[in-house]
């Protein structure tokens, strides 16, 4: 039986130095994990306000917008009948430019626009689109004029 002890004994030790020398699987350093590459972060989110949101043709709105690029040259259209209306003329709307621009803090306001002449009742989206890519809407209800 000696020799049986011996060999048994040199194969613990031989296991023994093996298991010493290499790692156990799930115990050495974890692995990095490969995160996905962040999603684009979503376009600027611009607002528009308008005030009142309903009349009839030819009544005054005040037009607000924020979430605009600083600096930001906007338009603010309403079509109606398949026809563009510029809208927003004042404060920056002097000798027939149609624009307002963003503030430092990418609001703006404009007060002396009106709802376009020979507009029939209904409800409308004004759009707000400026020229760094930002871009709101807000709806407008045209109502029936009284006589």
């Amino acid at each position: 039986m000696p020799n049986f002890v011996r060999y048994v004994r040199g194969t613990v030790a031989v296991l023994v130095a093996l298991l010493l020398l290499m790692p156990l699987a799930g115990c050495g350093p974890p692995e990095p994990e490969v995160l996905p590459e962040p999603p684009e972060p979503p376009a600027r989110a611009a607002s528009l306000v308008i005030s009142p949101m309903s009349g009839v043709e030819r009544d005054f709105i005040t037009i607000y917008g924020a979430g605009f690029v600083p600096g930001e040259i906007i338009e603010v259209i309403m079509v109606v009948e398949g026809a563009p209306h510029k809208l927003a003329r004042f404060p920056f709307g002097i000798r027939g430019k149609f624009y307002l621009q963003a503030n430092e803090y990418g609001a703006f306001f404009a007060t002396g626009s009106a709802i376009p002449l020979g507009t029939p009742p209904g409800i409308y989206t004004v759009t707000a689109r400026g020229n760094k890519g930002s871009i709101a809407t807000f709806p407008v209800e045209v109502l029936e004029k009284e006589e």
